[in-house]
């Protein structure tokens, strides 16, 4: 009996797994649970009839990735004509819950997408795109990001987070983030939309060209997260000026199967984005959408005037504010392991390696916090001898631990 027709709260999966609240999903269903031999809250996606190839070898590939931006993957299995896959529960609310308040700062945007970016980035390292990246998919707890959801398994049909080129892939989850970031900077992404004047002239840039119509032309996944975290560490520069999103209304979702030919195209153009970026006072920037009812091509951006600043961030060592509390700091201290990570400034083990004493030090009695401290700056130091991190991360850690002391 395939298991649809017995699922239901208090029911126990392959004899482990007791079925508790269902949390999320849509084609597939997603349960809170309770791990009956390891004692332990889980998440179980429960998907029924035919899977898309790419969610079964996105699956066993992410059963073996250790990042500390991809929700683990616990357990495979399959029950009837269904199969099961057991994740970590996190404890946080979606991006999407985030995004029904309003515009995000630009600082908080950036370092959310960045953790997003270097997830991606490690997918696409092992031959693994997500092809559903949305909002919902970003789980933010209270130390770090989660992406969930990979191999498109929810997918059923297209709207603004699809790549004009329709079929999922690589830059169709650059094309993604970039919708997201551009989301989360302006609050909604709709007709005449102006994006903050304080965001950097970088970011404006790198979500226009993320989300360009030709794949080719948007950034890797890694130079994504790279560029995010080079700005969020940057000093202050001069913002974006006022820049206007010009949209069609949002797409009707549809199953990619009824797309062909014409249509195809002009669903194409109308994901398509191009950016005129006009300094503050000469008028505002825009990234022009055409519509639906107007497909002439859209004239190239003129030539940045010299009054436009270009900056290119670099990171430097930032020393932490006085007078922080422990649990302040430490999420600090989080944060710089993450953007050095994603950065490729720290090797993704040794990063996974610092995260998990980051997390005991927060488990730590106040008295033996220093004592705990001391060890992670040791252990900064050996890996820096090791040429695992780079100097210039390695003093920026350091001097972040110092304040815990």
């Amino acid at each position: 009996m395939a298991l649809v027709t017995t699922e239901s709260t208090g029911f126990v999966l392959a004899g482990r797994y007791r079925l508790e609240r269902r949390i999320g999903g849509t084609k597939t269903r997603v349960w809170a649970a309770r791990d009956q031999l390891l004692l332990r809250r889980v998440a179980v996606k429960i998907l029924d009839g035919p899977l898309p190839p790419q969610f079964v070898a996105a699956t066993q590939a992410l059963a073996k990735l250790a990042h500390p931006h991809i929700v683990i993957v616990n357990d495979v299995g399959t029950t009837g004509t269904a199969l099961y896959v057991v994740m970590e529960m996190l404890d946080g609310p979606d991006l999407a819950e985030r995004l029904r308040n309003g515009p995000v700062p630009w600082r908080e945007a950036a370092r959310t997408c960045a953790d997003v970016a270097a997830a991606l980035d490690a997918a696409h390292d092992g031959g693994i795109f997500h092809g559903d990246l949305r909002p919902e998919n970003i789980i933010t707890t209270e130390d770090r990001v989660k992406v969930c959801g990979f191999g498109s398994a929810d997918q059923d049909g297209l709207d603004r987070y699809t790549p004009p080129e329709g079929a999922p892939g690589l830059a169709g989850d650059v094309f993604a983030l970039g919708m997201i970031l551009s989301e989360a900077l302006m609050g909604r992404v709709g007709v005449d939309v102006a994006l903050p004047a304080d965001v950097p002239d970088d970011i404006a840039r790198l979500c226009v060209r993320a989300i360009a119509d030709d794949p080719a032309s948007r950034p890797t996944a890694r130079e994504f997260a790279n560029d995010l975290t080079a700005a969020t560490l940057a000093p202050p520069s001069a913002g974006a000026g006022t820049l206007i999103f010009e949209m069609p209304p949002p797409r009707p979702r549809r199953r990619p199967r009824l797309l062909a030919g014409a249509a195809a195209a002009v669903l194409a153009a109308a994901a398509a984005g191009i950016m005129a970026l006009v300094p503050a006072g000469s008028g505002p920037g825009r990234l022009k959408m055409p519509s639906m009812n107007n497909m002439l091509p859209v004239a190239p951006p003129p030539a940045a005037s010299p009054s436009v600043r270009r900056v290119r961030p670099r990171r430097t060592p930032v020393t932490p504010p006085s007078g922080l509390g422990p649990a302040a700091q430490l999420t600090r201290l989080q944060r710089a392991v993450d953007a050095g990570t994603a950065a490729h400034q720290i090797r993704d083990d040794v990063g996974l390696d610092l995260t998990n004493q980051v997390v005991a030090m927060r488990r730590t009695r106040a008295a033996d916090l220093p004592a705990k401290a001391a060890a992670f700056r040791d252990k900064v130091a050996t890996r820096l001898r090791e040429r695992a991190l780079t100097r210039q991360e390695a003093v920026l850690l350091d001097s972040i631990a110092a304040g815990l002391g």
